[in-house]
Protein backbone atom coordinates (compact mmCIF):
# COMPACT_ATOMS: atom_id res chain seq x y z
CA UNK A 1 0.00 0.00 0.00
CA UNK A 2 2.70 2.57 1.08
CA UNK A 3 4.39 1.71 -2.21
CA UNK A 4 1.65 2.73 -4.24
CA UNK A 5 0.45 5.62 -2.33
CA UNK A 6 4.67 6.81 -2.91
CA UNK A 7 4.16 9.09 -5.65
CA UNK A 8 1.12 11.30 -4.31
CA UNK A 9 3.08 11.74 -1.03
CA UNK A 10 5.99 12.78 -3.21
CA UNK A 11 3.47 14.88 -5.18
CA UNK A 12 1.95 16.84 -2.16
CA UNK A 13 5.24 17.20 -0.29
CA UNK A 14 6.64 18.44 -3.37
CA UNK A 15 3.93 20.92 -4.40
CA UNK A 16 4.18 22.13 -0.11
CA UNK A 17 7.82 22.66 -0.06
CA UNK A 18 8.75 24.03 -4.05
CA UNK A 19 5.51 25.54 -4.35
CA UNK A 20 6.99 27.91 -1.12
CA UNK A 21 10.37 28.15 -2.51
CA UNK A 22 8.90 29.54 -5.78
CA UNK A 23 6.66 32.21 -3.52
CA UNK A 24 9.80 32.78 -1.09
CA UNK A 25 11.99 33.49 -3.99
CA UNK A 26 9.35 35.59 -5.92
CA UNK A 27 8.96 37.37 -2.39
CA UNK A 28 12.64 38.18 -1.99
CA UNK A 29 12.75 38.84 -6.28
CA UNK A 30 10.13 41.67 -6.11
CA UNK A 31 11.60 42.83 -3.10
CA UNK A 32 14.91 43.58 -4.89
CA UNK A 33 13.18 44.82 -8.09
CA UNK A 34 11.25 47.34 -5.62
CA UNK A 35 14.70 48.12 -4.27
CA UNK A 36 16.26 48.71 -7.64
CA UNK A 37 13.38 50.56 -9.23
CA UNK A 38 13.85 53.44 -6.70
CA UNK A 39 17.73 53.31 -6.87
CA UNK A 40 17.12 53.96 -10.44
CA UNK A 41 14.64 56.77 -10.01
CA UNK A 42 17.03 58.22 -8.16
CA UNK A 43 19.36 58.56 -10.85
CA UNK A 44 16.69 59.89 -13.36
CA UNK A 45 17.27 63.91 -13.09
CA UNK A 46 21.10 62.81 -14.47
CA UNK A 47 19.72 60.26 -16.82
CA UNK A 48 16.34 61.29 -17.64
CA UNK A 49 16.08 59.64 -21.10
CA UNK A 50 18.09 56.36 -19.73
CA UNK A 51 20.69 57.48 -22.67
CA UNK A 52 23.64 57.64 -20.60
CA UNK A 53 23.57 54.35 -18.88
CA UNK A 54 23.41 55.84 -14.76
CA UNK A 55 20.03 54.61 -14.08
CA UNK A 56 20.46 51.11 -15.55
CA UNK A 57 23.76 50.70 -13.68
CA UNK A 58 21.99 51.90 -10.55
CA UNK A 59 19.32 49.41 -10.92
CA UNK A 60 21.42 46.10 -11.74
CA UNK A 61 23.76 46.83 -8.78
CA UNK A 62 20.59 47.38 -6.22
CA UNK A 63 19.17 44.22 -7.80
CA UNK A 64 22.21 42.23 -7.52
CA UNK A 65 23.02 43.23 -3.90
CA UNK A 66 19.41 42.40 -2.90
CA UNK A 67 19.37 38.86 -4.83
CA UNK A 68 22.64 37.32 -6.33
CA UNK A 69 20.46 35.00 -8.47
CA UNK A 70 18.23 37.51 -10.05
CA UNK A 71 18.52 38.65 -13.98
CA UNK A 72 17.48 42.47 -14.76
CA UNK A 73 15.50 41.45 -17.85
CA UNK A 74 14.40 45.11 -18.87
CA UNK A 75 15.08 48.57 -17.90
CA UNK A 76 12.25 51.23 -19.79
CA UNK A 77 11.65 54.39 -19.43
CA UNK A 78 8.34 54.43 -17.35
CA UNK A 79 4.77 56.31 -19.01
CA UNK A 80 4.86 59.00 -16.50
CA UNK A 81 7.24 61.80 -16.24
CA UNK A 82 10.50 60.78 -14.70
CA UNK A 83 9.91 57.28 -14.02
CA UNK A 84 11.36 53.96 -15.37
CA UNK A 85 9.67 50.42 -15.17
CA UNK A 86 11.96 47.17 -14.25
CA UNK A 87 11.66 43.97 -14.73
CA UNK A 88 13.76 40.98 -13.69
CA UNK A 89 13.59 36.91 -13.07
CA UNK A 90 14.95 34.50 -11.21
CA UNK A 91 15.62 30.61 -11.59
CA UNK A 92 13.86 28.63 -8.90
CA UNK A 93 15.39 24.92 -8.57
CA UNK A 94 12.43 22.37 -7.82
CA UNK A 95 13.52 19.75 -5.03
CA UNK A 96 10.81 17.46 -4.97
CA UNK A 97 8.78 17.55 -8.25
CA UNK A 98 12.10 17.33 -10.30
CA UNK A 99 11.76 13.61 -8.94
CA UNK A 100 7.96 13.85 -10.69
CA UNK A 101 9.28 14.82 -14.53
CA UNK A 102 8.93 18.97 -13.44
CA UNK A 103 11.69 20.72 -14.47
CA UNK A 104 13.19 24.32 -12.58
CA UNK A 105 10.33 27.32 -12.76
CA UNK A 106 11.56 30.83 -13.07
CA UNK A 107 9.55 33.21 -11.38
CA UNK A 108 9.34 37.15 -12.65
CA UNK A 109 8.85 40.49 -11.10
CA UNK A 110 7.90 44.08 -12.02
CA UNK A 111 8.28 47.54 -10.39
CA UNK A 112 7.93 51.26 -11.41
CA UNK A 113 9.28 54.21 -9.59
CA UNK A 114 9.51 57.67 -10.44
CA UNK A 115 11.01 60.86 -9.52
CA UNK A 116 9.23 63.82 -8.12
CA UNK A 117 10.69 67.01 -6.13
CA UNK A 118 8.43 67.34 -4.08
CA UNK A 119 9.27 67.42 -0.70
CA UNK A 120 6.65 66.70 2.23
CA UNK A 121 7.12 67.47 5.89
CA UNK A 122 4.75 66.40 9.15
CA UNK A 123 4.91 68.47 11.87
Amino acid sequence: MVALLLPILLGVAGIAIDMGNMYMTHTRLQAAVDAGALAGSLELPYDPDLSKGIVTQAINDMVAANMESAEVTSVAAGTEIRSVEVTAQAEVNLLLMGILGLSDQTVEAHAAAGFNKLEVVFA
